[in-house]
């Protein structure tokens, strides 16, 4: 899904056309690989999809927005949403040497410029209105006066180098096929039936209790070979002691055959409990890894902080707190209220926040931080339950150093991912 020079050309000349009485941004919609505008024209609406990078680079133009499914929500997505929505598209360009698409925008506060730049498989991008500049591999504004030239080159500073991509045999590539590629599906088969044999085994007791019941009444008039006896046929093993009489043994053989009686009740809410948990077994669905611009943004400074852990999942940046005041720092230094808070659900274990928003986190990443977890605190289970919440939900405990109070909580129920150390980078 990389499309060349000549196929931008041709796809902005083709787009030119369909906007050429001019649309409105009215929605932003973003994909783990793409970004889409929801263009609204006299007549028609069209969905401009635009890839992130990393292999998905290029314009597409259909009137289908992703499915609910595939999309996610993160900082790229909050910043064109809260840039774009609104403008109106002039009109698009191409830069003459490389692949360059350049929005020209228009809204009450005056015209702006908006562009996307493929380069070394990434993502980079540019606006500029009559307030200031944004340049994503800079990573912060800039007052608009500092531009001094118009032009290609002046918004892509630094990383523009004028060189002339070949051009090629235009192929477009079908956006709807690849979005089918953004989600692999998990059965829960092995899932379900570990619930079914325990199930199983369940009954099993059950039908054992019930035999226990009945017995219990006939044991009154057997001495205590006989007892011995019926109480083997239902599996149940006592034997008399030497030091016992019949009577003392008869008590020990009711005793066991009354505590039979009470776990039917546990076992019972045992069983409620698997059959419920069976009805709620769902298909997993996994998105593929986002794909982020080239934008400094995402870049943290080192912390200087020893009783704090640094990591990175591909550009998601978090840390991790080894101990109360790690946990602390995270709360009160390290995060932002847009950040994301976990632990381990009804467990002491460390905390850890990730510079994502809430809204972002799928299972995937869930299970690469449930097992950080799980290891740092040397756990041994395999299913980890994760409380997650945003950081603006987690409030300290005065006096207790460490201790949070959790509104507006969240679960995940993962599976322990022995290769997290593959995936995940410490700092």
């Amino acid at each position: 899904m990389i499309q060349n020079h000549s196929t931008l050309k041709y796809q902005v000349e083709h787009l030119n056309k369909k906007l050429s009485s001019g649309a409105f941004i009215q929605k932003v919609q973003s994909t783990p690989t793409t970004f889409t505008f929801r263009a609204r024209t006299p007549g028609s609406t069209q969905i401009i999809h635009l890839g992130r990078g990393k292999g998905v680079e290029g314009l597409w133009v259909d009137e289908i927005p992703p499915k609910k499914e595939y999309r996610i929500k993160d900082r790229f997505d909050d910043w064109l949403k809260n840039n774009l929505i609104g403008q109106k598209i002039v009109k698009l360009s191409v830069d003459n040497n490389y692949r360059m698409i350049i929005f020209d925008l228009e809204s009450k506060s005056g015209m702006a410029i908006f562009a996307v730049f493929y380069k070394g498989r990434n993502l980079n991008f540019f606006f500029k209105n009559k307030d200031f500049i944004f340049r994503s591999w800079i990573g912060k504004k800039e007052a608009n006066s500092k531009i001094t030239q118009e032009g290609n080159s002046s918004y892509f500073e630094g990383i523009y180098d004028g060189a002339t991509e070949l051009e090629g045999e235009i192929k477009i590539g079908n956006i709807q096929s690849h979005y089918d590629t953004l989600i692999t599906r998990k059965s829960t088969g092995r899932r379900k039936k570990l619930l079914q044999a325990k199930i199983k085994k369940i009954k099993k007791t059950h039908v054992f209790i019930e035999q226990a019941k009945d017995l219990q009444n006939e044991l009154y008039g057997f001495n205590s070979e006989k007892t011995e006896s019926a109480l083997a046929g239902i599996g149940l093993k006592i034997k008399k002691r030497f030091d016992e009489n019949e009577y003392q043994f008869k008590d020990r053989a009711f005793a066991k055959l009354k505590n039979l009686k009470k776990s039917a009740k546990f076992l019972l809410e045992k069983e409620r409990k698997i059959n419920l948990e069976l009805s709620n077994l769902k298909e997993v669905i996994h998105l593929k890894k986002v794909n982020f611009p080239n934008w400094n943004e995402f870049k943290g400074r080192k912390l200087k902080n020893k009783s704090v852990v640094e990591f990175r999942i591909g550009e998601t940046r978090g840390a991790l707190g080894k101990n109360v005041k790690g946990n602390d720092f995270l709360r009160n230094q390290y995060g932002s209220k847009n950040d994301t808070w976990f632990h381990l659900e009804n467990e002491k274990s460390c905390h850890v926040v990730i510079k994502e928003e809430f809204a972002f986190i799928n299972n995937e990443l869930a299970e690469l931080i449930g097992s950080l977890i799980r290891d740092t605190m040397k756990k041994s289970s395999t299913e980890l339950h994760l409380i997650y919440t945003s950081l603006s939900n987690i409030k300290g405990l005065k006096g207790k150093s460490g201790a949070v109070t959790i509104s507006n909580p969240n679960y995940f129920k993962v599976l322990y991912n022995p290769k997290w150390k593959e995936i995940i980078s410490l700092d």
